[in-house]
């Protein structure tokens, strides 16, 4: 059976935010097609749905805004105004060459955080910043100073299953954010993280000389073999999708992978880096 083709990716975010309210709700794409036609009169059934899910098609207003009733979600005009901006006709074009939606208006990090929630295997790259899902509350808090408070908490968000690949740039640990109890911390937070088996995580030396284009990426792999690259920033993220960004984002994701440390080693450098926060020290070169 073939894989159908790259959908949207402003469609794409727009219905794993749905997948995922209707997932955290544990109802059926079965027993919600039932109950809207039930009780609303609207026919909206399970093959639709799942294209809707899936970005392979457009969301209505009045189709969001049934749904999002149905799921108790109390976001409506939040989900509204990003629906505007990410299914922009001038960017909603399927297939291989699409060009990047940003998704800039409030509730954007509920959105990005269902993509992360949903994603059945992940990527990051960071050069200054902790990946959100990886944060101390502490470090979040600093971070995120004056932006709205999510719904969806990034910290730990990703699904049960999944174990990210994070590359962390070594100049990261080299600005002790919050300063050196709260980086300290942080810098534990990650160790604790390698520790359970649940998070690939890797250092790039600076020497490498190796950036991926944007300071924060990701890449994610959905449902229906769908994947999204995202490159988050303080006020909004911009996603990318299309078999022609895949390839391009994720070769820089690659070379990026292939000159990180091993395992031990980037273990290593995290632990110089915690015992240096501890004594308001920088850490080593790497």
């Amino acid at each position: 059976m073939s894989s159908p083709s790259p959908a949207p990716a402003g469609h794409l975010v727009l219905g794993t935010y749905l997948r995922h309210l209707r997932l955290a709700r544990g109802l059926t794409a079965g027993r919600v097609s039932a109950d809207l036609a039930r009780e609303q009169g609207m026919s909206l059934s399970v093959p639709v749905l799942s294209r809707i899910e899936s970005g392979q098609r457009p969301v209505s207003e009045a189709e969001a805004a049934t749904l999002l009733r149905t799921y108790r979600c109390s976001r409506t005009e939040s989900f509204s105004r990003g629906r505007r901006q990410l299914g922009d006709t001038t960017y909603a074009t399927g297939g291989p060459e699409q060009l990047p939606v940003v998704d800039s208006v409030a509730g954007w990090q509920d959105r990005l955080a269902a993509v992360e929630h949903r994603a059945n295997r992940a990527r990051f790259y960071s050069q200054f910043l902790i990946p959100a899902f990886l944060r101390t509350d502490a470090y979040a808090a600093l971070v995120e100073n004056g932006l709205p408070e999510p719904q969806i908490g990034r910290p730990g968000v990703l699904g049960a299953g999944t174990v990210p690949v994070v590359i962390l740039d070594a100049s990261l640990l080299s600005r002790p954010w919050g300063g050196a109890n709260l980086f300290t911390a942080q810098v534990q937070h990650l160790l604790n993280a390698m520790g359970t088996g649940r998070l690939d995580l890797r250092i790039l030396p600076v020497d490498r000389n190796v950036h991926p284009p944007a300071h924060q990426r990701a890449e994610y792999h959905l449902q229906r073999g769908q994947r999204l690259h995202a490159a988050e920033r303080a006020s909004g993220v911009a996603y990318y999708a299309g078999s022609d960004n895949d390839a391009r984002l994720g070769a820089h994701l690659d070379r990026a992978a292939d000159q990180t440390l091993g395992p031990a080693d980037s273990r290593r450098h995290l632990e110089h880096a915690r015992a240096a926060a501890s004594q308001g020290r920088l850490p080593p070169p790497c």
